[in-house]
């Protein structure tokens, strides 16, 4: 796709943040995941949407995508884990699991306030499926995610996304792994 050929705004309202695109070939369609803040709370609680668009190939390689008008809420923070610090789900990565059956949402959740860059970078992973693309998503668990691997300067997981492995599907993917760290009062932000 050639998005820089698009008009507008795909998503008008502010506070709409962390995007994730997935082309559906079959259906002709992309599905655009994303983090929306309430504006009333902008920062303080945030759900996850996904807004559809029809996707038509033009000559010279150019392609158009004719959004729907709506988007659809597919998960919000419930859980206490999701609840710390602000109320917030986000981060989204979608793909369709093959032995599963169905798709799986990757997100994140919650946040810690780093006070020495003062942002608020998330802390938890959770994993939502869910036999449509467009949902609704259910959690696979009760608890967070557990990442292993990780040192002790580890306070937060930013996002999780997967890299089809070397059959060139998602069977043995490779993840990589945002990880927030504070080593002594700097924080910082590493790729695992």
């Amino acid at each position: 796709f050639d998005y820089t050929r698009q008009r507008g705004s795909v998503v008008k309202a502010p506070g709409a943040v962390r995007p994730f695109a997935r082309y559906d070939d079959g259906a002709g369609e992309v599905h655009l995941f994303y983090e929306q803040y309430q504006i009333t709370s902008l920062y303080k609680k945030s759900a996850i949407w996904v807004k559809t668009g029809k996707v038509s190939f033009g000559g010279e390689g150019g392609s158009e995508i004719k959004w729907q008008a709506g988007a659809v809420k597919v998960l919000e923070p419930e859980l206490d884990w999701e609840k710390v610090g602000t109320e917030r789900v986000g981060n989204p990565f979608v793909y369709y699991d093959d032995l599963r059956g169905e798709y799986v949402m990757y997100y994140s959740a919650s946040s810690i306030h780093l006070p020495d860059s003062g942002v608020d970078e998330p802390i938890h992973l959770g994993m939502a499926t869910s036999p449509s693309i467009t949902g609704p998503y259910t959690r696979a668990s009760p608890e967070p995610l557990v990442v292993s691997g990780l040192d002790g300067a580890t306070v937060g997981l930013g996002s999780l996304k997967l890299v089809k492995g070397i059959e060139q599907d998602y069977s043995r993917p490779v993840a990589i792994i945002n990880r927030i760290t504070d080593k002594g009062g700097v924080t910082g932000s590493t790729i695992s």
